[in-house]
């Protein structure tokens, strides 16, 4: 928990410092530093249910024996791309529209 907090934090003060130009200020940094671990608890424990979705259906639906013996970091390499992007939208929609 320490450790997500503080990843969260740190990328979170970056991408609102150096990533997004366009800083609008309708609601405080600390407001939307609260609302971006809020929505990061909340992707953190979606992401980890899908991919335990993946694992457990559908890799043993595909039935590739190398993905069956690694299922848990396939499924994990399935999901990634779709949490970057999602990560990617948020911050963007909270940093430059809120």
């Amino acid at each position: 928990m320490i450790s997500a907090t503080v990843g969260v934090t740190f990328v979170f003060w970056v991408s609102t410092r150096k990533t997004f130009k366009n800083n609008i200020k309708r609601l405080s940094l600390k407001w939307k530093y609260l609302i971006y671990l809020a929505y990061q608890i909340c992707a953190i424990l979606g992401a980890s249910v899908l991919i335990a979705f993946v694992e457990k259906t559908v890799i043993p639906a595909i039935g590739w024996e190398l993905l069956l013996k690694y299922s848990y970091i396939a499924a994990k390499i399935i999901v990634t791309p779709f949490t970057l992007a999602l990560n990617f939208v948020v911050m963007k929609i909270l940093v430059e529209k809120v």
